[in-house]
């Protein structure tokens, strides 16, 4: 039996966050990589899962605006 296979913006929908945070978290080494065909990701529910903790943690898409709003500012001179 195989197992199902998604592509990178499936597990993003399926997730809640934009297709470029999981690919992301693989080149910056904080996910280990999915199973690759060529150029394409391929990810199973393992994969899936591993995510999702990984998310779960960071946080989604809501979070990114609230990062920046934390950010210090430098005033203008």
């Amino acid at each position: 039996m195989v197992d199902a296979l998604f592509g990178i913006r499936e597990v993003a929908n399926r997730l809640g966050v934009k297709w470029y945070r999981v690919k992301y978290a693989h080149m910056a080494g904080l996910v280990p990589e999915p199973m690759r065909v060529g150029n394409h990701r391929l990810y199973d529910e393992v994969d899936v899962r591993r995510l999702e903790d990984y998310f779960s943690k960071k946080g989604g898409n809501e979070n990114i605006q609230h990062e920046r709003e934390d950010l210090p500012c430098v005033e203008e001179r």
